[in-house]
């Protein structure tokens, strides 16, 4: 079996949900501007990631923060090498949580727009 798309398309979650689903063996690879990568499974289960200097669960979570490449996966022989133990299911949720802590993280802490003038909080005064 072959898979083909863009993550543009399809975000990598969907992709391991969906190999997950068919319970699928073989090796995802992802080109992305910064090079290659790599998700391996066995029986729909992540095994094994390389992304960039990366590998186990925290290549997983940074390649899960890709928003622009092609990915192709490949019927193989499960990998020999593994390094994830999670289900499936619980790495992308994690992932999810870490990716939304950090952009909390990164984002400036909301503050109301203050009219210093008329001291005023959006029109309505104090």
């Amino acid at each position: 079996m072959e898979l083909r798309g863009t993550l543009e398309e399809f975000n990598l979650p969907c992709v391991i949900q969906l190999l997950e689903i068919s319970r699928k063996t073989g090796v995802l690879r992802v080109a992305h501007a910064d090079g290659s990568s790599v998700l391996c499974f066995d029986q729909g289960h992540v095994v094994h990631a390389e992304h960039l200097d990366n590998e186990g669960l925290e290549a997983v979570f940074s390649l899960l923060r890709l928003l622009r490449g092609d990915f192709s996966f490949q019927t193989e022989a499960p990998p020999q090498k593994r390094t994830i133990t999670l289900s499936s299911e619980h790495l992308v949720l994690e992932a999810a949580r870490l990716l939304d802590e950090s952009r909390r993280d990164e984002e400036p802490e909301w503050r109301p727009w203050v009219l210093e003038e008329e001291d005023e909080w959006f029109g309505i005064k104090e």
